[in-house]
């Protein structure tokens, strides 16, 4: 029983991997069943057995890695004896991992691309959902940052948390159109610093 649990779980896990390779290079018009079954090596019946139908796969899709994205975030620390090094070590290490997951890569450009219309309406609620959450907790760490004096306080701390937000957004973006624009990996600490100038005091 055990077993049979297991293998129902990594089918599972195949198909969700799959469908967002797939849904990203046909559009989620365009893919059909077959083609996720054929590239996972399952049968149609498979998908139907885990998600019922194409709609149930990619809202499992789009909900999973949202979650996965806000998690990354929720990991953002602003408790320690460096505050603010805390802080922006913890942004440049999600810049890097932009360029080292693949999959996180992937769902990028799928939700980058993707009309949230008709039955897909529901997933903009998701997508709203990471974007407050994302930005309520930097605001939080910023506010930690700011109560020990590392940020000028003339700064408006809900302004510079959605600029942050804003910026990353956006670096999401053009990377994933223009990787060999630049290594995120590379550059990610300097990135950083870029968006934090005239914010600390001197």
């Amino acid at each position: 029983m055990k077993k049979t649990k297991e293998s129902a779980e990594k089918t599972r896990y195949e198909l969700l991997e799959t469908g967002l390779k797939i849904f990203n290079e046909k559009g989620y018009n365009r893919t059909r069943l077959e083609d996720i079954a054929n590239a996972a090596g399952v049968s149609r019946g498979a998908i139907y057995h885990h998600f019922g139908n194409k709609t149930e796969l990619f809202k499992e899709i789009i909900q999973s890695r949202v979650i996965q994205i806000v998690a990354v975030f929720e990991n953002i620390s602003a408790e320690s004896e460096e505050p603010l090094k805390s802080l922006k070590k913890s942004l440049a290490e999600i810049l890097t991992r932009i360029e080292n997951d693949s999959l996180l890569t992937a769902f990028a450009e799928l939700f980058a691309k993707t009309e949230f219309i008709e039955e897909l309406k529901e997933l903009k609620e998701q997508r709203d959902y990471s974007s407050w959450r994302e930005y309520k907790i930097l605001l939080n760490a910023l506010q930690t940052c700011k109560s020990k004096g590392l940020i000028k306080n003339h700064i408006n701390l809900n302004t510079f948390a959605f600029t942050l937000i804003g910026a990353f957004d956006g670096i999401f973006r053009i990377w994933v159109r223009n990787p060999e624009m630049i290594s995120l990996k590379e550059n990610a600490d300097q990135i950083i610093e870029y968006l934090f100038t005239g914010v600390e005091p001197a």
